[in-house]
Parts: C-alpha cells; structure tokens; sequence
C-alpha cells in the first residue's frame, strides 16, 4: 500500500474513533447550558456505555435523537443533528473496530511488530 494512502485510511479510522466521544461531551455540555440537567446526565452515562461498547452507543444515540425529537415537540437541529452523527459515528467505529484496532497497534508499535 502507499504510505500516503496508508497514513490518509490511519488518519480517518482515528477520527471514525474519536469524533463520536468528543462530541458528545460537547453535545452533553450545550444541552447543561440549555438547562436540561437529567437529559445532561443521561448523555453522560450513555457516553460511559458508549466508550467501551460502540455498538450500543451508536443504537443509544439513534434512539435518543428520536425521544428528543419526541418529547420537545419542535425540530431543534443544535442538538438532534449532533446526537444523529454520534450515533452514525458509533456505528461506524463497530463496524471498523478491526481496522481501528490495527491501525492503532501499527501507529503505537510500528509495523515491524505486527
């Protein structure tokens, strides 16, 4: 493979990664400001769940986007559209959990180790 090609797949299984949790600590934060304190919470304990099985936050976070939607009975976009990509963003880091695992122990081991 190209080492370009290679550094560019490194790069955006890294982001498919770490995109999700970041911003869902942003989200968690912009919902605190907004005043919602128990949806707040419960962003923080699906972000503990999330963290280490990605398959149940990217289903988590599909299914609060729709209460969200369902209970504030208006389309607030600042905060639906982020939980939508979280969940999309979860799913995706599952589905490429071995890929991101490689790359990982490439970039922290170097490839004469694998």
């Amino acid at each position: 493979m190209i080492p370009v090609v290679k550094t560019l797949n490194t790069i955006l299984l890294f982001l498919i990664l770490w995109i999700p949790r970041i911003l869902c600590v942003f989200v968690t934060g912009l919902v605190l400001f907004l005043g919602d304190f128990i949806p707040a919470l419960l962003l923080i304990i699906f972000l503990i769940l999330s963290w280490r099985w990605s398959w149940i936050g990217g289903i988590i976070f599909l299914f609060a986007e729709v209460a969200y939607l369902i209970s504030k009975n208006h389309w607030d976009a600042m905060i639906y559209v982020p939980l939508f990509l979280i969940g999309v963003l979860f799913l995706l880091s599952w589905f490429y959990r071995k890929e991101i695992k490689e790359a990982q122990e490439e970039y922290y081991w170097g490839e004469a180790n694998s």
